[in-house]
């Protein structure tokens, strides 16, 4: 059975018509033969005008670290680069979102990144470290979790420290009183 295209081709070279003259014919034929769904465009156009008014109106602000260097766009963006060079080596493949998130919690300050990952390499899990470094824990280190061994321990010697202070307090109620207070 014959298609359009095929009796095209086959007019076209009993006419003589050079290879590529047809081949370009073919392509221009077949793309023309893809239903254009009207729905999906809206919606791109719909969006690309959303993204052009979102960077109107909320343009990228300026460096305001005015002690750093000027440095070029595509230096910053080679210095991006190795820095998530450096955080795939350490933390496998799959630790970009991870590198991503360091950097937004260091102000996207690269070379604060930078230090963080080359410190984490001196650690027994680096992947563990950078994750804490991201949430802000203090020195890098996570927060003790209360589910953990160490956490207990946190809480225990927390609440001993409250418990000495208390006793030690000149106050004629019992400790656990001055520690938790009057019920009345």
């Amino acid at each position: 059975m014959p298609t359009p295209i095929a009796d095209m081709v086959q007019q076209m070279l009993s006419a003589g018509v050079p290879h590529e003259l047809i081949v370009l014919a073919v392509r221009t034929a077949e793309r023309s033969a893809q239903p254009i769904d009207e729905t999906a465009e809206n919606r791109r156009a719909w969006d690309r005008e959303r993204k052009r008014e979102s960077r109107r109106v909320h343009p990228i602000p300026p460096d305001v670290h005015p002690t750093e260097t000027v440095t070029t766009i595509s230096d910053r963006a080679e210095q991006e680069r190795q820095l998530f060079m450096r955080g795939r080596q350490l933390c496998g493949a799959s630790a970009g979102g991870m590198i991503a998130n360091l950097l937004r919690s260091r102000g996207g300050d690269v070379a604060l990144a930078r230090a963080v990952i080359e410190l984490a390499a001196t650690k027994h899990s680096p992947r563990e470290y950078i994750a804490a470094a991201t949430k802000g824990a203090p020195n890098g280190r996570a927060l003790p979790s209360p589910h953990t061994q160490e956490g207990r321990r946190a809480r225990t010697s927390e609440a001993l420290g409250k418990l000495r202070e208390a006793a030690s307090s000149p106050d004629d109620r019992p400790p656990l009183e001055r520690l938790w207070g009057d019920d009345s």
